[in-house]
């Protein structure tokens, strides 16, 4: 019977314990930011009915590339989602969309930085 050593396996495991909380601390940060772009949306959002304002949500999103805040503005019902935020020929514009994706650009990258700093990535 023969016993085969790997070097370096201690700073791999630790390598992949040092990934996973930082995995972990990106989704918590994440979750942070999609709870107040969901509120920030719903709270500037035109409400006639209230069926486009009850459509929007989030999600994390994991996959290989790491995880990703989706949010999602409108459904199926709610299809006239970008003529509420654009305006048509027969209504003007609203926009809720764009003020608050880009008002949340500074605060995504302090989250960011602050998961960065905090486990070092």
């Amino acid at each position: 019977m023969s016993v085969q050593q790997v070097e370096g396996m201690e700073a791999l495991t630790q390598s992949m314990r040092n990934h996973a909380v930082a995995t972990q601390s990106i989704i918590a940060g994440l979750e942070a930011q999609g709870i107040k772009i969901v509120a920030d949306l719903r709270a500037r959002c035109p409400v006639e009915t209230g069926a486009l304002r009850d459509a929007i949500r989030y999600e994390i999103v994991v996959d290989a590339s790491g995880p990703k805040l989706v949010i999602h503005v409108g459904n199926a019902d709610t299809y006239y989602v970008q003529f509420v935020e654009y305006g048509s020929s027969h209504a003007p514009a609203h926009p809720f969309i764009r003020p608050v994706v880009n008002g949340s650009k500074g605060a995504m990258l302090s989250t960011l930085e602050n998961v960065v700093l905090k486990v070092g990535v």
